[in-house]
């Protein structure tokens, strides 16, 4: 769009703005009872909003959980939001209607989605000991991390479907968003209900299966037919339920690659879509080639973000822009929780570490500060790229009606100062929620 002012208009910004907010304050009530400020109506004003693409200083204001107006900074009259305050919070009172939150000279951006999230656990590789922690509420939102899509990985023994919903069921009520994923690393795939269409289509958080290993010395070398089925289940499943359907698979250093997949792409009419191969940047540049096929076939893939001391995937990134991938069907996810074994070509393992949220973010740091990417090119990766993945209508962008879930952060730096999740202040310059046992 010719500028940023037409970019607003045409997101429906221009709503009489007070009617907006009498709209909004129906039937809200603020429940939180955390250290924050957690008036019904919220609005950040003056932030230099990438939603990801760069709208310039705008007030986005927030209420019932979704973001109610955006408005160009600098109007004055009665968009101020000093003006709006003073109007509707009750004089002499301290249970405030509206509050301002002044973002100027932070920028705000949505909510990272990671599609790829051990919240139970996961590892196991080394024996009993080597079980890695579950997800701690704490460490997600010092990640930026709003939206998280748990599965189970390797150990789908120990590590239960039920446990997994019922840890995704309680970060809900922490207040973050959360999906989930049916099935692990092997095949036949466990499911919770009997089968992968079940699940899909009658278990609201299910949004498709995996992740499911493919071309790894730890899968179970599914047969063609395996996989084309519970692709095929998911699928349709998702259409069911309007969901994604999507099959995440876990990719391996094996020599066949992404064969399993191609095969279902040249044999089959299913969309390469629903076919999320994940690790793509970890296994060498062969794999990271093939990525670019995948790519160019129409399909999505998934780059682990690197660990400290890592660059693998920084390095995939850089290499995939120089050559004019189409970045916008890649995503960034952490595999937070989940184990990183290395094994030798015998197949012993001889490194381990364990995966945490904040990787993602730090990613988008060294992208932006160090190899000088845009704020949104680097963003999208994790915010719109990934919405657009999972089907997650409401997520990915800042846009008026979609679901409130906003980073602010110092732009030399790119530190952290608020999350809202849905609007509910998770993370302030003094706060960090935290679940209900937090691990120190």
């Amino acid at each position: 769009l010719s500028s940023r002012r037409d970019t607003l208009t045409a997101m429906g910004v221009q709503r009489p703005l007070l009617l907006v907010l009498l709209l909004s304050v129906a039937g809200i009530a603020s429940t939180d009872n955390t250290p924050p400020t957690d008036a019904p109506i919220k609005i950040l004003k003056n932030a230099e909003v990438y939603a990801p693409f760069p709208l310039g200083p705008t007030h986005v204001m927030v209420a019932g959980g979704a973001v109610v107006a955006l408005t160009p900074a600098g109007g004055g009259g009665a968009a101020d939001p000093a003006v709006i305050a003073g109007m509707l919070n009750p004089r002499g009172s301290s249970h405030l209607l509206v509050e301002v939150i002044d973002a100027s000279g932070l920028i705000a951006t949505p909510g990272l989605i990671d599609p790829h999230m051990h919240v139970a656990g996961g590892g196991g590789e080394l024996g009993p000991a080597s079980r890695t922690p579950w997800a701690q509420v704490g460490q997600i939102v010092d990640g930026g991390i709003t939206t998280a899509v748990g599965l189970l990985g390797t150990d789908g023994i120990t590590r239960s479907l039920e446990n997994l919903l019922q840890m995704l069921l309680g970060l809900e009520q922490s207040g973050l968003t959360t999906h989930m994923l049916t099935g692990s690393y092997h095949t036949p795939l466990k499911t919770l209900m009997g089968s992968v269409e079940r699940d899909v289509t009658l278990i609201e958080k299910i949004i498709g299966i995996g992740e499911v290993a493919i071309s790894d010395h730890r899968s179970s070398w599914s047969s063609y037919q395996e996989l084309v089925q519970i692709v095929s289940d998911a699928r349709v499943a998702g259409m069911l339920s309007g969901t994604a359907g999507v099959s995440l698979f876990h990719v391996g250093d094996g020599p066949t690659m992404l064969n399993p997949l191609w095969e279902i792409v040249n044999k089959t009419t299913i969309p390469i879509t629903q076919m999320y191969p994940t690790h793509m940047s970890s296994r060498g540049q062969r794999l990271i080639d093939e990525g670019i096929k995948w790519i160019a076939a129409g399909g999505v893939l998934d780059f682990t973000a690197d660990g400290p001391g890592e660059n693998d995937t920084i390095s995939a990134l850089e290499y995939y822009r120089q050559l004019g991938v189409d970045l916008s069907h890649v995503t960034l996810s952490s595999d937070a929780y989940g184990s990183f074994p290395e094994f030798d070509a015998n197949g012993v393992l001889v490194s381990y570490g364990v995966g945490m949220p904040v990787n993602v973010l730090n990613d988008l740091r060294t992208l932006v500060l160090e190899q000088k990417w845009s704020v949104d090119a680097a963003f999208s990766l994790a915010t719109n790229n990934t919405a657009k993945v999972l089907s997650l209508h409401s997520k990915g962008t800042l846009e008026v009606g979609k679901d409130a879930d906003i980073l602010l952060l110092e732009p030399s730096t790119l530190e952290l100062k608020y999350v809202f999740a849905k609007g509910k202040p998770l993370k302030t310059p003094h706060y960090t929620a935290q679940g209900m046992f937090p691990c120190n």
